[in-house]
């Protein structure tokens, strides 16, 4: 890409963002396992947000996870219903396992809680179609953890190609790796039996590709309706 394209898009004047810190929000952390432990960072940079509460199933795991974190006056539960009914929340993260995505997420929107759900979103189109009507019913946010596309980098890319300084974008080639988590999930192709035979489990759905670019997406739902 030459400069000249890319210097159209510099920023005249870098805007500065203040902070209304007149009411801090409540946040509380739904399971701590390694994947919270970006979250609780990200929220410690933000004035605007205190961390009171904190679940998970394992007995001492959250006051380990607490302790590690530098987390102090923070009370612990040990599910994500314990810590909804006892406590007055603004928001939830969601970082528990896959499969419990959706009863926490739905419960937490049920609760009047805006949620910050892990990615995936959940393992199951039922489970989806679930998680929306419930954050429509409540009147909260729900937004799924897939972090990149606020990026700088991605979108810068978003807008040189909605610009139209690329012409017509048809092809995309990307990569990627994992090194630790639920590898298996990226082992399933979509037109082979074993796919066919273990959809139930193997759907981390490929919305990495092209995060700064509206393009179609690889997941269950395009497998059976062929889209």
């Amino acid at each position: 890409m030459s400069e000249d394209i890319l210097n159209k898009f510099k920023k005249i004047h870098e805007e500065k963002k203040s902070t209304d810190t007149g009411k801090v929000l409540k946040i509380g952390i739904i399971g701590t396992g390694w994947i919270a432990e970006p979250h609780v960072n990200a929220y410690l940079k933000c004035p605007d947000a205190k961390i009171v509460a904190c679940a998970d199933l394992i007995d001492g795991k959250a006051a380990a996870f607490c302790k590690k974190m530098g987390l102090e006056d923070v009370r612990l539960y040990r599910s994500h219903k314990e810590l909804l009914d006892n406590e007055e929340l603004d928001a939830v993260s969601v970082c528990t396992y896959n499969c419990t995505h959706a009863e926490c997420a739905i419960y937490a929107l049920e609760k009047g809680v805006h949620v910050l759900l892990e990615k995936p979103m959940c393992v199951t189109l039922d489970e989806a179609v679930a998680i929306v009507r419930a954050e429509k019913a409540s009147g909260k946010v729900l937004s799924i953890g897939f972090q990149p596309r606020f990026d700088e980098n991605m979108k810068m890319i978003k807008k040189i190609v909605q610009n139209g300084e690329l012409g017509d974008v048809y092809y995309i080639q990307t990569g990627g790796g994992r090194r630790r988590g639920n590898t298996h999930s990226f082992r399933y192709h979509l037109h082979t039996e074993r796919y066919r035979r273990n959809r139930s489990f193997g759907r981390y759905r490929v919305l990495f590709f092209g995060y700064g670019i509206e393009c179609r997406r690889l997941s269950e739902t395009a497998y059976r309706f062929g889209i």
